[in-house]
């Protein structure tokens, strides 16, 4: 069974344990990067459905970094969602980008 490829790009490592089993328990196989060099790394040569991507990286902006990969991205049907404990507005991400703000919280019956 094919599951759909996901990068999550977060330096906090109980943030991204929480999204990472989230995400897998949702039938997606997810691959995890704490650095934007890392990022890089992992995207050779490889096609992601989902990248979600924090803010505040230890090696630059994520959202800066986004815009680099929106610019070269091979698939268009990339869909990307910046984490964030920052307050953002829509005019600070690009158009096609969504946000979830950090701390991710599930509902309790979900």
């Amino acid at each position: 069974m094919n599951r759909p490829l996901c990068l999550l790009l977060d330096d906090d490592a109980i943030a991204a344990r929480f999204v990472c089993d989230l995400l897998a328990e949702r039938g997606y196989q997810v691959t995890h990067a704490a650095s934007i060099a890392a990022a890089n790394r992992l995207m050779v040569g490889q096609i992601y459905r989902f990248v979600l991507v924090d803010r505040r990286l230890p090696d630059g902006d994520g959202v800066a970094w986004l815009r680099g990969f929106l610019a070269a991205r091979s698939s268009p049907s990339t869909h990307c969602i910046v984490l964030t404990g920052d307050a953002l507005c829509r005019a600070d991400l690009p158009v096609e980008v969504d946000y979830l703000r950090k701390p991710i919280l599930m509902p309790r019956n979900y």
